[in-house]
């Protein structure tokens, strides 16, 4: 007389079967996640007018030229960024609204970083 197989010699046959489709027991490295947002490393220019400087907050409002239309664009200025007014080392503070600079700046998650700002023209120049 045969015997039928037992259900657990069954469920113990389909469950080494899935085991063995499923590629075993691997270890996978979980991956290092991929930063939010892309860093941009690469210095950008940006020739501008002063509109206002908070030294305080470190921060600096240049208005710019965008085809037909103004913008306002705002840049993070710390201790270590080289600013130089009439060919002289400098401070935020000596910067006058109205004045032309060019900005040396690197984009960030926290918005636009000043490495170095550099006064073409001052606001008594241009009148």
């Amino acid at each position: 007389m045969s015997r039928a197989p037992l259900p657990s010699a069954f469920a113990l046959a389909l469950t080494l079967l899935s085991f063995l489709a499923c590629g075993g027991a691997t270890s996978r490295e979980t991956p290092e996640p991929a930063p939010a947002r892309r860093i941009d490393s690469t210095p950008q220019v940006l020739i501008a007018t002063c509109r206002y400087m908070n030294a305080p907050a470190g921060s600096m409002d240049v208005i710019t030229g965008v085809s037909f239309a103004l913008r306002v664009v705002t840049f993070r200025v710390h201790d270590d960024t080289e600013i130089v007014v009439r060919g002289e080392r400098a401070d935020l503070t000596d910067l006058v609204s109205g004045s032309v600079v060019r900005i040396e700046y690197r984009r960030t998650p926290q918005g636009n970083v000043a490495d170095r700002i550099v006064e073409l023209m001052d606001s008594t120049e241009m009148r």
